[in-house]
Order: C-alpha cells, then structure tokens, then sequence
C-alpha cells in the first residue's frame, strides 16, 4: 500500500470494506477500535464533485455515537483522548492536541446524546452530522448552532 501511495505521489485511492463499517462489515472494524494502541482519524478524499466520501464529516460523530454510546466499545473520555492529544502525541504535533496556555485550541461542542454521523443512503450524499452545536478552530468560530459560518477557514495543514 504504502509503495503504491508513494509511486502515485498520493494519487492512488482504496476502499477496504473490511473496515469500512458497512453494514454486515462491523465485527473487524469494533476489533481493531477497541484495540488501546488504536487512534481514530478519516482518510476521507473530498473532492469538488460526486458524491462526497460520508466518513469526511461522519468518522467522528460515527464513533462518539455508535462505538462510545450505542456499543460502548471504550468512554467517551477515552475516544476523545484518541481523536486529540494521543494522535497529536504519536506524531510530534506538540503544539495541539490539548487544552493549555500557548497550543493551538481547536474546540468541538456536542451532545452525547444526539452525536451521530449522517450517511447517505441509495447514492443520496451524506448528510451533516448531528448533534455538533459549535466548532471552534484556532479560537474562532466556524460552526454556531450547528450550522456552518461561511466564510471562516482558519485552520492550517499539518506536516508530520
């Protein structure tokens, strides 16, 4: 796999529906999530047509929804601790990944009740997810009462 990416210079895409959690597919997949050593990210690709992948905005209302509420594969603190300063950890991002003075605070607001990702059904696009009340990023605020700020685009690519 990583051969190919390499040679493609990132150009080559796979789907492996082992893991995709489809249904029919979830046993794998709840496996290798409730693994300690597993962290949780989405390799989603967006692009500017078709239909978009729905784990670009899904992976993570997914988990804290599915696998932390409805499976309770791990606590909600746990799988916020994998999506945030554990990830950053394994890569050497020292400046996110936790709440203190001088990092980077990108901040998700949600409900643990309603958290859910929205997939799309019979080639209807993924939907928005549900129960994100706001999003703040780098301090400021992109999502207010669950609906987008236009305009506001203040994160940055990361490099590891």
């Amino acid at each position: 796999m990583l051969t190919l990416a390499e040679k493609s210079r990132g150009a080559a895409l796979m789907l492996y529906h082992t893991y995709s959690g489809e249904p029919g597919f979830e046993a794998p997949l709840e496996k290798v999530l409730s693994r300690d050593d597993c962290l949780f990210e989405t390799d989603a690709a967006i692009k500017a047509n078709g239909l978009p992948n729905p784990s670009a905005t899904g992976t993570f209302p997914r988990i804290l929804g599915r696998f932390v509420r409805d499976r309770k594969l791990f606590t909600l603190e746990e799988a916020v601790r994998r999506m945030t300063h554990a990830s950053a950890e394994r890569f050497g991002l020292e400046d996110i990944g936790s709440l203190a003075p001088g990092k980077a605070a990108d901040l998700v607001l949600f409900d643990p009740r309603e958290i859910t990702d929205n997939p799309g059904h019979d080639r209807q696009p993924a939907g928005r997810p549900e129960g994100i009340r706001q999003v703040f990023i780098n301090g400021q605020t992109v999502v207010k009462d669950g609906v987008y700020v236009q305009g506001v685009r203040p994160g940055r690519v990361l490099k590891v």
